[in-house]
């Protein structure tokens, strides 16, 4: 079966089409949540076993953060 005229194109390179600029939009969002759960997995494989050893609140806080956020963010990006 062969269709005419069917173009598929991904939010990225589509031209003026409606809806076009919030899919872009959202694809940059995906995107920047994504890199954020990238940096902090890669900062608690950095600095995760410093934890306990560590009497700094600034560092234990920005563990506890990367702990606890990565999730969240995971599941808000899949909805």
């Amino acid at each position: 079966m062969v269709v005419p005229n069917l173009v598929v194109n991904n939010a990225s390179n589509v031209g003026n089409c409606i809806g076009v600029e919030s899919a872009q939009k959202k694809l940059e969002y995906i995107e920047g949540y994504v890199t954020v759960t990238t940096i902090l997995i890669a900062f608690l494989v950095g600095f995760g076993s410093c934890r306990r050893r560590s009497h700094n609140g600034l560092l234990k806080t920005s563990i506890f953060i990367a702990y606890v956020l990565p999730m969240p963010l995971v599941a808000y990006t899949y909805g």
